[in-house]
């Protein structure tokens, strides 16, 4: 993500007025994701997984414990995927960074920044 935003403020939108002489919007608003989708199950069995080894989370932890599954929300969409075609298109970039390493350097982040779960609960 800091690389799309990044490439996008290098070259932002050019100023532009309308019909009206008034000015106009001078943004964007681009899609940043691996253009796949995928499962929040899936999403969640993987991000369990590396914040247990990177000791965020104790061995003996169940997400599927904690979840509580209810049914589709006002406004919630079935299925979702970013549409990355402007990214590639404005900037030539595509994001590449896989969902289990990007998921694995967020967990090796929390725990330098954040420590365990543990402590934090113990905290408040």
């Amino acid at each position: 993500m800091i690389e799309a935003i990044f490439r996008v403020l290098q070259s932002p939108p050019e100023r532009r007025l309308g019909e009206d002489g008034l000015p106009r919007g001078t943004y964007r608003m681009y899609n940043i994701g691996s253009g796949q989708p995928r499962k929040m199950r899936e999403f969640l069995k993987i991000l369990q997984g590396e914040m247990i080894a990177a000791g965020v989370l104790p061995e003996d932890f169940d997400a599927e414990e904690q979840i509580e599954y209810l049914p589709l929300q006002p406004g919630e969409t079935p299925q979702a995927c970013a549409d990355i075609s402007a990214m590639a298109r404005d900037f030539g970039w595509t994001p590449s960074t896989d969902l289990r390493e990007g998921l694995s350097q967020f967990a090796a982040w929390f725990k330098e920044y954040a420590g365990n779960i543990d402590a934090m609960l113990e905290e408040g």
